[in-house]
């Protein structure tokens, strides 16, 4: 019991001036914390959204090459001679080649707007906020 007392004793006066600025503080911390908050959230439906425009990319192409198979196909059954199979197949491949170089092209746009779109809205909040705690701490 008498430990106590002691610790109670040593405990320097903390006057109500002390916490003067307390709550303005945590205002400004619970103020950047919300704004990161909806950053982190607004970057999560970007994400989805650029996820989901990837997802209809990769169909449309699988779509549209499927039915240049099947053209293909078609023409092949109409070939009558070798050197007509080697002219549908030498097209085919030309075809298939530059659509997939420029179906390449377009995901690694897609996939760069996404990732852009959502990282840097979340970096450019956390630049701001360093930025506020700093001139709040030499404010301080």
């Amino acid at each position: 019991m008498s430990e106590i007392k002691m610790t109670a004793k040593r405990m320097p006066d903390v006057s109500a001036g002390a916490f003067e600025n307390a709550g303005e503080k945590l205002q400004t911390l619970m103020s950047l914390n919300s704004e990161m908050l909806e950053a982190v959230s607004q970057a999560g439906r970007t994400y989805f959204e650029g996820v989901t425009a990837l997802n209809e990319e990769l169909l449309n192409f699988a779509n549209e090459r499927l039915a240049q198979v099947s053209k293909t196909r078609e023409v092949l059954m109409q070939c009558r001679d070798v050197g007509d199979i080697l002219r549908v197949q030498q097209d085919w491949l030309r075809t298939a080649s530059q659509e997939y170089i420029s179906e390449a092209t377009r995901l690694v746009d897609l996939s760069t707007k996404t990732v852009l779109s959502t990282v840097n809205p979340m970096m450019d909040r956390a630049k701001s906020a360093a930025e506020e705690v700093t001139r709040s701490a030499q404010a301080a």
